[in-house]
């Protein structure tokens, strides 16, 4: 890993092309209001995003594994051709994905090759196969990118360029943690655990997290409601303080 101008990464580029075997250059998600501001202010969005994050990406012929992100993503090719292949989250078993902790950049990814399967090894890849879809975009195509929808991302020719926008729904909720941090710590706290008590703890879990029923604390009085109630910026720093303190 290296740091680069991008004039100097142009240039590199450029130097690259004329390689019969070049070695892959790639530049990843580069924060355009930070590095990139007037870039950002020429190229507005006309689309009403929450509280987008837009990256910039650049590289030449490069595979990115099968991996999810939990924003949701609008994807925008402004040079080459990038092919993505795309599965819905329901997939994960038959995507045999690597390990957590140990990634390339941070999100685990399938360990299978998307262009030469190996069906002995990942026998039950052919059912997320059948499930997928693969759009190849070129300059001023883009897709929506569903939030924890698996995508392997391939990038065709010399020098690809995308710009892409991370976005969350609904509005406010970067004052939410980060769920790939709370599976890591549900590892630490139950995965070890005896099955009854997971059983156990699976329905806590299903009852005070994942219920989708907006009337199942009404016996509790607004006021008294303390963590159940939704999250807002003051109540997201308490939850975090409260975390801190008992993971010391």
């Amino acid at each position: 890993r290296v740091q680069l101008t991008l004039q100097a990464a142009l240039v590199q580029f450029d130097a690259l092309a004329q390689q019969p075997r070049p070695d892959t250059l790639y530049i990843g998600s580069t924060n355009v209001d930070h590095w990139l501001p007037e870039f950002g202010k020429a190229n507005v969005l006309n689309i009403d995003l929450p509280n987008p994050t837009v990256s910039l990406w650049m590289s030449n012929h490069s595979v990115v594994a099968p991996h999810f992100d939990f924003p949701s993503n609008l994807a925008c090719v402004i040079s080459g051709t990038r092919q993505f292949t795309l599965f819905p989250p329901d997939q994960l078993s038959n995507l045999y994905v690597g390990p957590l902790d140990l990634t390339p950049a941070g999100q685990p990814i399938s360990l299978v090759n998307l262009s030469r399967p190996d069906l002995k090894r990942f026998p039950r890849f052919e059912i997320a196969e059948a499930q997928g879809f693969t759009a190849r975009l070129g300059p001023g195509d883009a897709i929506l990118i569903p939030s924890m929808w698996w995508h392997q991302v391939e990038a065709i020719g010399d020098l690809n360029t995308l710009i892409n926008y991370w976005f969350r729904d609904p509005a406010g909720a970067e004052h939410h943690g980060p769920p790939l941090a709370a599976l890591q710590h549900a590892m630490l706290a139950f995965k070890d655990l005896e099955p009854n008590q997971k059983k156990t703890w699976q329905a806590l879990l299903d009852y005070y997290v994942f219920n989708q029923d907006p009337a199942q604390f009404d016996h509790i009085p607004k006021a008294a409601r303390g963590i159940l109630n939704p999250i807002d910026q003051s109540l997201g720093q308490t939850i975090r303080s409260t975390i801190r303190r008992l993971l010391r």
